[in-house]
């Protein structure tokens, strides 16, 4: 099955770096304002479902990181996962557009 999100894997690092449950993280974000349940965080996760822009903006304010520290390495400076710039198209691609 494909991936709807490709920040799935570090959400699941950053979390486990905190000894946070999937449940502890819902709750966080529910208290910052976050509409989320652990079934949801869950398949974030797994890349069951995608990722929204609300979803991004609070797990940054969660975690403490910068929005970059959620996406894979070749996604922060605009490359493929074969090292080659992506071109407009490939982007539209990758996003699933």
């Amino acid at each position: 099955m494909r991936r709807l999100n490709v920040i799935g894997p570090n959400v699941v690092r950053l979390r486990h770096q905190r000894n946070w449950t999937q449940e502890k993280l819902a709750t966080k974000l529910q208290l910052l304002g976050c509409d989320i349940t652990p079934q949801v965080v869950a398949n974030i996760e797994t890349g069951r479902c995608v990722a929204t822009d609300t979803h991004i903006r609070f797990l940054v304010k969660v975690f403490r990181i910068h929005v970059a520290d959620l996406f894979p390495p070749e996604w922060r400076d605009g490359r493929t996962n074969t090292g080659q710039a992506a071109s407009p198209s490939t982007k539209k691609s990758q996003a699933g557009v």
